[in-house]
């Protein structure tokens, strides 16, 4: 079963994004708290991460920067989850390869479904490797 991980100071969206990825067969893991991200990430070891930008103590850049840093976390896809509208090719311009895609708040549910199995596909282009479909 893959692990997602949704960091995101706003308990009710961590919840949501609980109950929609876990309907279809996902395993979700919630950090609220910017002060264990680094700690949890490296405990939970996801195969996506969902990250907000705009949190309270470390923004959701400065995650960003750290999870780039380490080796252990640095492959991990990264879908923003974000209240502001950004471009997505400027974000990967600036952050290479681990920033997949974004979801803009407030979300639809099957939109970030789509986009979460998006962000999990091959990145050789030879298919899909553990959706939840295939669980």
């Amino acid at each position: 079963m893959r692990k997602i991980m949704v960091i995101d100071d706003d308990l009710n969206v961590a919840d949501i994004v609980r109950q929609a990825l876990g309907s279809v067969g996902y395993k979700v893991a919630a950090v609220t708290s910017t002060s264990s991200v680094m700690k949890r990430v490296l405990e939970e070891n996801p195969s996506l991460i969902l990250l907000d930008l705009m949190m309270p103590s470390l923004d959701g850049w400065q995650v960003l920067e750290l999870l780039q840093s380490h080796p252990r976390t640095a492959h991990i896809p990264i879908v923003i989850l974000t209240a502001a509208v950004h471009s997505l090719p400027d974000i990967q311009s600036y952050y290479g390869g681990a920033i997949r895609d974004y979801v803009t708040k407030p979300f639809d549910i099957d939109d970030l479904i789509a986009k979460v199995n998006g962000a999990l596909r091959d990145p050789t282009g030879g298919g899909e490797i553990g959706l939840a479909a295939d669980l």
